[in-house]
């Protein structure tokens, strides 16, 4: 249950950062209200999962999937361009966080 709270975390996190692009510096209302409560919405499901993965484990993995759903929007909705290096960039994110769950398991079993 834990891994669904971070991934819900992740998620918000991408949703209320493209809001925060649709407030224009907390000047549009409506979105800079939306953003606020996706964030604190965000930070709750975090916390869920901080509670118990540890913060280590969790809040890795809340920035890389946050970071790497952002990226895909941004390519998505702003025309970004993708090419090798932001690639190999996303892929060296993805295997940091294995790595940090790999060791996390095997300290524990120590």
């Amino acid at each position: 249950m834990e891994w669904l709270f971070l991934i819900m975390a992740g998620l918000l996190e991408i949703i209320w950062a493209y809001t925060l692009t649709l407030s224009h510096s907390f000047t549009v209302l409506p979105y800079s209200l939306l953003t606020i409560f996706l964030v604190i919405l965000c930070f709750y499901f975090l916390e869920k999962g901080i509670a118990k993965l540890g913060i280590g484990i969790s809040y890795a993995t809340f920035t890389a999937f946050g970071t790497i759903g952002t990226y895909f929007i941004a390519i998505y909705l702003e025309q970004v361009t993708i090419n090798i290096f932001s690639i190999i960039a996303i892929v060296v994110l993805i295997g940091g966080i294995v790595g940090l769950k790999t060791i996390q398991k095997k300290g524990n079993d120590q």
